[in-house]
């Protein structure tokens, strides 16, 4: 119910419940080396006489042995089925089930940006605010700043997806190291680290400015970004006038 209009929402769920190729082939990649284990520690039941050994004077004994490994090793049953459930509110009409799994796969794009949100550079906690107006003007500022983070990092990778190329030089103390799908973290760090200075000399009625020059790096950033490195170097003649 929404606490300002009073007003109830009700919508129908339902669950997909979908077995992945890769997820069933990793769990029953795991569940094979946990059954060969167990058969290995198994087989080692009982020991070779000697002393200190552990002698099992009954088959209840050696039963009860073997369901300890069973447990140890996670294999009880020996049965393990690999189901994933999903949860929607648009009716199967609207939303097959192949889309379905598509668009939850998207998903991940979504609470990275959520993600952003509360971490760094934006964080959004904690609030060092009082009145509710201050709350939802911060709010809403901070979501512009991750709006923002997520225009830069969409434009780069399809600027790059589109061209076929990598970009070099965003990882601190790996230059060489490539990347298609940099984060706009990332982005922005390496533009940071170019560290770029405006300086302003005054001298009586003169002024002279200069704006320290980019890095290939970065001018790269700025045309996957769409926008024309040479108006920096325009500003950087100004400077000189």
């Amino acid at each position: 119910m929404d606490p300002d209009t009073g007003k109830t929402t009700e919508w129908t769920e339902r669950v997909l419940v979908v077995r992945t190729s890769e997820f069933s082939t990793r769990k029953e990649g795991t569940l094979d080396r946990k059954l060969d284990e167990a058969l290995e520690a198994i087989r080692r039941l009982p020991p070779e006489p000697g002393r200190g050994k552990r002698v099992f004077r009954s088959e209840e004994a050696l039963r009860e042995a073997i369901r300890e490994i069973e447990e140890e090793k996670g294999v009880t049953g020996l049965l393990s089925v690999c189901l994933q459930p999903f949860v929607t509110n648009m009716p199967a009409a609207e939303l097959p089930l192949a889309q379905a799994i598509l668009e939850y796969r998207k998903g991940w794009c979504l609470e990275r940006s959520f993600h952003l949100l509360k971490d760094q550079p934006i964080g959004i906690d904690p609030l060092f605010v009082q009145t509710d107006d201050q709350i939802k003007g911060l709010t809403r500022l901070l979501l512009l700043a991750n709006r923002i983070l997520s225009e830069i990092e969409l434009r780069v990778r399809r600027s790059l997806q589109a061209t076929g190329e990598k970009i070099a030089g965003l990882a601190l103390g790996s230059p060489k190291q490539e990347t298609a799908k940099p984060t706009a973290w990332s982005l922005l760090k390496r533009v940071c680290r170019d560290q770029i200075t405006l300086t302003r000399v005054v001298m009586g009625e003169s002024e002279l400015s200069h704006l320290s020059a980019i890095s290939p790096t970065v001018e790269r950033i700025l045309v996957h970004l769409g926008l024309n490195s040479s108006v920096y170097a325009t500003l950087q003649e100004i400077g000189k006038t």
